[in-house]
């Protein structure tokens, strides 16, 4: 039909946490680490020529920037970690977490919002605030290249 199409994925689509699960797979700021090696069971191998896969294999695990220009080249859009994760990982988003979800100032730390209150941050109307109160440039780098690309899709 010739009907483009986009798609957004969180990071562990592509890659196995490096120790099985999300849970035992953690730095001690509580962000997810991943295994350096492609799952088998995902689109990728179809998206691109077997060189570029091999140069996306090691670029989704150690040079993001390089995978998502190359996932954006096939329509495909990643976060960092996830969408939940990544609004974590930056300053303006992680406070507007932690007043979403109520934590008292001594316990404000990724690894509150990551392990403590992982299903909590996983809630509509705690990520919609997050993401509505912030202003557009002070979004994670991942939502404002996917909001950029999504827009320019469109038009």
């Amino acid at each position: 039909m010739g009907i483009p199409a986009s798609y957004v994925v969180d990071r562990d689509y592509f890659l196995p946490y490096k120790n099985g699960a999300l849970d035992t797979s953690r730095d001690a700021r509580g962000y997810p680490t991943y295994g350096p090696t492609l799952k088998p069971d995902t689109v990728v191998a179809s998206l691109f020529s077997k060189k570029d896969l091999a140069t996306f294999s090691t670029a989704v695990f150690s040079n993001f920037a390089l995978a998502s220009t190359m996932l954006a080249s096939v329509g495909f859009y990643c976060f960092r970690w996830s969408l939940e994760i990544d609004l974590v990982s930056t300053p303006s988003t992680r406070t507007r977490l932690f007043t979403e979800c109520g934590v008292a100032p001594s316990k404000q730390t990724e690894r509150e919002l990551l392990i403590e209150r992982k299903k909590q941050i996983k809630k509509q109307d705690v990520l919609v605030s997050a993401v509505a109160t912030v202003d557009p440039s002070r979004l994670p780098r991942t939502y404002r290249y996917i909001r950029k690309a999504l827009v320019e899709l469109v038009h």
